[in-house]
């Protein structure tokens, strides 16, 4: 789950389980973890597990990158007309309960100067609108 990933890097993990937890089963030491119950979220709120909208919302806590007003902006004009306003809503809802029920493991304090991450396309936009 770690390989590849800087010292000093920013593990996100979609689980149920602690920071401390994921830590103690992955080796990682150094870096940042946080977890969000991506799933059980997604399932509470949207009916379905698809974790993509929680994780973008678990992303944008953990990293500060994002502005979370941006990003429900942009995931209301993603999804805009292209489902109906209930689901619309719903993802609006699974990004910032995501984000915030995103734990992180306090322990560590590291300012993390490099970090890379793949994200759904339309966080492009959010990047050049901010």
């Amino acid at each position: 789950m770690t390989e590849g990933l800087k010292e000093d890097g920013i593990l996100i993990v979609n689980t149920s389980m602690s920071p401390e937890e994921v830590r103690q089963i992955t080796g990682f030491r150094t870096g940042k973890v946080f977890t969000v119950d991506a799933s059980h979220i997604a399932i509470e709120e949207m009916g379905r597990e698809i974790t993509n909208t929680p994780m973008l919302g678990a992303f944008a806590r953990a990293t500060g990158l994002f502005d979370l007003d941006a990003l429900e902006h942009q995931v209301r004009e993603w999804f805009g007309e292209k489902v109906s306003p209930s689901v619309v809503e719903a993802n609006v809802r699974v990004l910032r309960r995501a984000a915030r029920n995103c734990g992180r493991d306090e322990r560590i304090t590291f300012h993390v100067l490099r970090f890379t991450f793949y994200v759904s396309r339309f966080t492009d936009n959010v990047m050049s609108e901010t």
